[in-house]
């Protein structure tokens, strides 16, 4: 059985006054996140219709039919360069809201952690109250602080990512689609049957080396 100590939403709970004051931050953070993908999925599809229609002689759209093709190409690549630069000015936008939440809530976990220590007794024993411990909880804070404000949005953004590629592979052919899904499965299926070992194996070294 897992323990409940250490699973997400033990953590989620056990630190929400802590992110309760950064919720608008994470929330921008996921937006831009999110937004960035679409852009920077959607970046190459001006491309792919002056390839797919205006070289084969074919109008994407009434709107591009009033332009010449050497104007409809030029109309095209520049919507691609601009989804491209709104997906990297987001980008962008995204890790600066996330640098700056994830200071505040370093701050926040690190005052907390450095109160409880002030706190105990001399009758507390001494390995609770070494420097040592204390320098590895402030350091535990900051990955606390870097979990919920730059590790979490990254895999969200990289699993926004995947679907709209795989929507993108399924759009161009449905069996590239089949055979990328088939693949990730596969590779979740690995990653699943490692992650209870590494994850034990990451434990027991902590325990030792405290």
């Amino acid at each position: 059985m897992a323990d409940k100590g250490f699973t997400l939403t033990a953590t989620c709970k056990r630190f929400m006054p802590f992110l309760s004051p950064q919720k608008k931050r994470l929330a921008l953070i996921l937006l831009t996140s999110l937004l960035a993908s679409a852009f920077a999925i959607a970046a190459p599809v001006p491309i792919k219709l002056v390839i797919d229609k205006v070289l084969a002689g074919n109008t994407p759209s009434a709107f591009l039919a009033q332009l010449t093709p050497a104007g409809q190409i030029a109309a095209l690549a520049g919507a691609s360069a601009l989804l491209a630069a709104l997906a990297a000015l987001l980008s962008a936008l995204e890790k600066t809201i996330s640098a700056r939440a994830r200071e505040m809530l370093t701050r926040d976990i690190r005052l907390a952690c450095l109160d409880r220590f002030l706190a105990l007794t001399p009758l507390c024993t001494t390995a609770d109250r070494q420097g040592e411990l204390g320098l590895r909880l402030i350091d535990d804070g900051q990955q606390v602080a870097r979990l919920f404000t730059k590790t979490g949005p990254v895999i969200l953004r990289y699993v926004l990512v995947f679907l709209m590629a795989l929507g993108a592979l399924a759009w161009v052919d449905i069996w590239f689609g089949l055979l990328a899904a088939g693949i990730a499965l596969f590779l979740s299926i690995m990653v699943r049957i490692a992650a209870r070992p590494l994850s034990l194996a990451a434990r027991a070294k902590r325990t030792r080396h405290r």
